[in-house]
């Protein structure tokens, strides 16, 4: 049995002041909207809130099939635009309601509906996990910051960007040995013209902790450190007991997209749109707040 729909079980003015607001000058303003009685029936002190389900199953199965939008049409009332919009229509926002069996009284809100006007997606990124073999046995940089592993005297770091190479320094300023294997030429890449001289000349007062290769291409991880192999094709075996991946990140892109039909006005912002450092994703955060 399909189900009914119950769209246009509505006051014809619920209507009309949604198309007041299509084309209102603050259309896409969060709008909160609360549900509640006047007064108990047959005099009663109080009420049982119920119908909790049915509100829900209303507001998920919320649209306008072809032939509400012919009868709309023919009222006289409504612009084409409008319509056209409700055709798409799906209704987007939170809704609060007090529990189902709940003792409530007249002019209390049982329901709370909000609206959002606009989405900021900045859902962030994930670490790149490359395709070595034996990755699994290695350490995602993030799960080093968390705490989530316990990192032994001697450490190789695969990946020499800034996040590599700042993991380096702070390692070796904790009285381990560190190895920084980096593909490119140069480490810390990434860093500002700023922030790079004074990161580099901290290396050098650690250069007893800290030894970087460049040009050097992780090709297999182990139990007990990585295979990697050189510029010129040797093959070297670094010990470590523990094993850092600094390769870069991951946009969660998917994540951020998810978002997109919550709202009218949708911005993606910071790493899910692009992973980079992190004053220019919380500056790219600020600007999009900006607009709303």
């Amino acid at each position: 049995m399909s189900k009914r729909n119950l769209t246009l079980l509505t006051d014809l003015y619920e209507l009309t002041m949604m198309q007041g607001y299509f084309y209102a000058k603050d259309a896409n303003e969060t709008v909160i909207f609360d549900a509640f009685y006047r007064d108990n029936p047959d005099g009663n002190g109080f009420a049982i809130a119920a119908g909790l389900e049915q509100v829900i199953e209303y507001i998920e199965d919320l649209h306008f099939d072809p032939e509400d939008i012919d009868y709309l049409r023919s009222t006289g009332i409504f612009k084409e635009d409008f319509l056209e919009y409700l055709a798409d229509f799906k209704f987007t926002g939170d809704i609060y309601a007090v529990p189902e069996g709940t003792v409530v009284f007249p002019r209390e809100p049982l329901v709370k509906v909000i609206a959002p006007d606009f989405c900021i997606a900045a859902v962030g990124s994930k670490a790149l996990i490359p395709p070595i073999p034996g990755v699994e046995k290695a350490h995602p940089i993030m799960d080093m910051y968390d705490g989530k592993v316990q990192v032994g005297q001697k450490v190789v770091i695969v990946g020499g960007g800034l996040a590599g190479t700042e993991a380096a320094l702070e390692l070796a300023m904790q009285g381990k040995q560190v190895t920084l294997v980096e593909m490119g030429i140069d480490v810390a890449r990434d860093a500002n013209s700023i922030h790079k001289p004074a990161l580099m000349m901290e290396l050098k007062d650690h250069a007893e902790q800290v030894t970087i290769l460049r040009r050097t291409t992780c090709t297999g991880i182990h139990d007990h450190g990585i295979v990697c192999r050189d510029a010129d094709g040797k093959e070297l075996t670094l010990d470590a007991d523990t094993v850092i991946l600094a390769a870069g990140m991951a946009p969660l892109r998917a994540e951020a997209l998810a978002l997109e039909p919550v709202s009218s006005e949708f911005r993606m912002v910071g790493d899910c749109k692009r992973p980079r450092q992190i004053l220019e994703a919380v500056r790219e955060g600020y600007d999009a707040a900006m607009e709303v």
